[in-house]
C-alpha cells in the first residue's frame, strides 16, 4: 500500500499490554513470613510497550495505546493515566467482566534491586482478528514486545503501509526470527542475547541481530549502557549516569520510548542513542516506572550539557 506523509496524522502506535504497578520502596527485601515497613510507594501504570507509548508523549510525540484493560478500578487508573499523559485511547479496549493485569514491585533503597509479583489477571490475548480495520497508514512507526499473538501480522501490515516497525525483546522469545526479520529497529535485552547467542560476545550479537533485517540493533544493558550495530558501524554506548539511582523500574521502556522519538525526529543514531540513554537514566532518579521520564526540555537540556562524543 502505497501512502503519503499527509496520511499520517500520528507518530507511534504501541501494541501490546498495560499493568497497574504497586511499587514500594523498602530497605530490605522481607524475608519468608516476616513483615517490613516501605519506605516510600507509588501506583502507576506499567508494562514495556504502554510505559514507552507514555515516554514518547511525554517528549512530544503522537502515540496510541492498543491492548485490553478489563473494567474494574484497576482499567480505570490506566485509562486516566493514558489521557493525562495524552496517549490516544481509540485502539484501547474495555473487557467486560475482566481483570486487568496488576503487579507488586519491591525496589531496594540505595541498590534498586526489584522483586517483582505479577498478576496476570484474565485479559485475553490480542488475536491478528483486531487488526481488519485498522489503518496502520495513520502512523509512522509501530512499537511491538512480541508477546501478543498479532504482532507478526502487525509488522507485515506496518511495512506494507509504508511505516517502520521497533521491536522490543527484553527477554527470551520462542522463535523470534520471524519477528527480527519483520522489524526496522530492534532493541533486546542481555538477558535475550544469553539465551539466543550464549557464545556470542555482544558485539559480535548485535551484528548478527542486524543480519537477520533490522537497520539498527541495540542491546541494552542497564547501567552497562548499550552496544549497537548499524550494517558497517559497531559500537558501545555509554549510559547517562544520574546522580541518584532510586528505581530502575521501567527504565528500559522509557528509553525505547525516547529512541523512537528520537529517531522519528531524524536525529543521527548515535544522538539518538544518546537521547534514549538519558531519559532511561532519568526514568531511574524516581519511584515508578513513568514518574520520570523526561520532557522534552529536561531531555534536550541534559543532552546539550552531557559529553557523549
Amino acid at each position: 500500500m502505497e501512502t503519503t506523509s499527509k496520511s499520517r496524522n500520528m507518530d507511534l502506535l504501541g501494541i501490546g499490554r498495560c499493568v497497574l504497578d504497586h511499587v514500594y520502596l523498602v530497605e530490605r527485601h522481607p524475608q519468608e513470613d516476616s513483615k517490613v515497613e516501605a519506605v516510600d510507594a507509588a501506583l502507576c501504570g506499567g508494562g514495556p510497550v504502554a510505559t514507552a507509548c507514555v515516554a514518547a508523549a511525554r517528549l512530544g510525540l503522537r502515540a496510541s495505546f492498543m491492548g485490553f484493560i478489563g473494567d474494574d478500578w484497576a482499567g480505570r487508573i490506566l485509562r486516566e493515566e493514558f489521557e493525562e499523559e495524552g496517549v490516544d485511547q481509540a485502539q484501547l479496549e474495555t473487557c467486560p467482566g475482566r481483570a486487568t493485569p496488576t503487579a507488586s514491585i519491591w525496589t531496594v533503597a540505595g541498590g534498586g534491586r526489584r522483586t517483582v509479583v505479577l498478576h496476570r489477571g484474565d485479559i485475553p490475548d490480542q488475536e491478528a482478528s483486531r487488526l481488519k480495520d485498522l489503518d496502520f497508514s495513520r502512523w509512522k512507526m509501530l512499537l511491538l514486545d512480541g508477546n501478543e499473538p498479532l504482532c507478526q501480522e502487525a509488522a507485515e501490515g506496518m511495512r506494507a503501509a509504508g511505516g517502520e516497525v521497533m521491536l522490543d525483546l527484553g527477554g527470551p522469545r520462542e522463535n523470534p526470527l520471524p519477528l527480527i526479520e519483520r522489524a526496522d529497529i530492534v532493541a533486546v535485552s542481555k538477558a535475550f542475547v544469553m539465551h539466543q547467542f550464549p557464545e556470542a560476545e555482544l558485539l559480535e550479537a548485535a551484528a548478527a541481530i542486524r543480519a537477520m533485517g533490522p537497520r539498527l540493533a541495540v542491546i541494552t544493558l542497564g547501567p552497562g549502557g548499550a552496544v549497537a550495530n548499524e550494517g558497517a558501524t559497531s559500537w558501545w554506548f555509554p549510559a547517562w549516569p544520574p546522580p541518584e539511582t532510586l528505581d530502575g523500574t521501567g527504565a528500559g521502556d522509557v528509553y525505547h520510548g525516547a529512541l523512537a522519538w528520537a529517531l522519528l525526529r531524524g536525529l543521527p543514531t548515535r544522538q539518538a542513542l544518546a537521547s534514549a540513554a538519558i531519559a532511561g537514566g532519568m526514568a531511574c532518579r524516581r519511584l515508578g516506572g513513568r514518574a520520570g521520564a523526561p520532557n522534552q526540555r529536561e531531555l534536550q537540556e541534559a543532552l546539550a550539557a552531557w559529553k557523549w562524543e
